[in-house]
C-alpha cells in the first residue's frame, strides 16, 4: 500500500484490491471517491491533476535487461511511460518528479540484491530526461528524498564499498557524504522524509545537512522507525515504530505533540 499527497484535500492511498486488480482512493477534503489504478508501486502526488506511480519491473527470465513503466494522471487519463531499467524508487515535489533506477544489470533478478548501473531520471514536462549519476554502480535498493526546488538526496550503496552512504543534488551538481551510523548492510528501499530544512530522515537517523543525528536513545521502548513524516510548519516528527517487548505497531513522535 502507498499514501502520498499534495495538500490537506488531495489525499492517495494507492493498493490492490481482493480481485487483484488494482486501485486508488482520493480525498478531496469532504469525502473520499476510489477510481482504478494502473499499478500500485512508489506514488508521487504533486497535485490534482499530477500523479505519478512506479509499476513493478518486469525482467526476462535469465536476463539482464529489465522494463519498468511509471504512469501518470493528468486529472482525466492515466498515460505510461516504460523505460528499460530496474525500476528502484519513485518521489516529487513541487513540480519535481525523480525516478531512480538500475540499469546495465551485473545478473538476472533475481537473485536479489540488485547490482546495476545507478541510472536517474528527472521529468522535464514531456519526457524523462537521464540525469548524470554520481555512483557508477550500485548494489541493493535506494532511499530517495525529495525537497523543493528539485533538491535530490539518494542514500545508496557503490558494489566495492563497505556501507551505504548520502549522495546530495542541490539543482546544479552533486555532494556525497556518510551514510546513516545504523544503516545497516544496504539501504532500505522507499522515501525519505524532508526535513523542511536542509537535510532529510531516515527512518530515526536525521540529516541536518552537516551531520547525522541517531534521535532513539539507549534504552528505548521503540525500535525500528519507518515511514517518518516531517509535520510542516512544525519541527515535529512522526513515524511508524514497532515496541520492543511485542508486535504492536506504535506512533513515534520526535518534538511536540500537537
Amino acid at each position: 500500500m502507498q499514501i502520498s499527497s499534495s495538500s490537506p484535500d488531495n489525499v492517495w492511498i494507492l493498493g490492490s484490491t481482493r480481485t487483484g486488480s488494482y486501485a486508488a482512493l482520493v480525498y478531496d477534503g469532504l469525502r473520499w471517491r476510489k477510481m482504478v489504478a494502473p499499478a500500485d508501486g512508489p506514488l508521487a502526488v504533486l497535485a490534482r491533476n499530477n500523479v505519478w506511480v512506479q509499476g513493478w519491473p518486469g525482467c526476462v527470465s535469465g536476463a539482464t535487461s529489465c522494463t519498468t513503466t511509471v504512469y501518470h494522471w493528468d486529472g482525466t487519463k492515466w498515460t505510461s511511460y516504460s523505460l528499460p531499467v530496474y525500476g528502484l524508487a519513485l518521489a516529487g515535489v513541487g513540480r519535481h518528479v525523480w525516478f531512480i533506477a538500475a540499469a546495465h544489470l551485473r545478473r538476472p533478478v533475481p537473485p536479489y540484491p540488485v547490482i546495476g548501473r545507478e541510472a536517474v531520471f528527472r521529468w522535464s514536462g514531456s519526457h524523462w530526461q537521464s540525469v548524470r549519476t554520481p555512483d557508477h554502480e550500485i548494489v541493493g535498493g535506494i532511499a530517495t528524498g525529495v525537497g523543493p526546488g528539485g533538491k535530490l538526496w539518494l542514500l545508496a550503496k557503490s558494489v566495492r564499498a563497505s556501507r551505504p552512504h548520502l549522495d546530495y543534488w542541490n539543482g546544479r551538481r552533486w555532494s556525497q557524504f556518510k551514510g546513516p551510523h545504523n544503516s545497516g548492510e544496504y539501504p532500505g528501499e522507499g522515501v525519505m522524509s524532508y526535513d523542511g530544512h536542509h537535510g532529510v530522515w531516515d527512518g530515526e537517523e536525521h540529516w541536518t545537512g552537516r551531520r547525522w543525528i541517531e534521535t532513539a536513545y539507549p534504552g528505548a521502548s521503540v525500535f525500528g522507525i519507518a515511514y517518518v513524516a516531517h509535520i510542516p510548519g512544525t519541527a515535529s516528527v512522526w513515524g511508524v515504530g514497532q515496541e520492543s517487548n511485542d508486535n504492536r505497531h506504535v506512533i513515534a513522535v520526535y518534538g511536540r505533540l500537537p
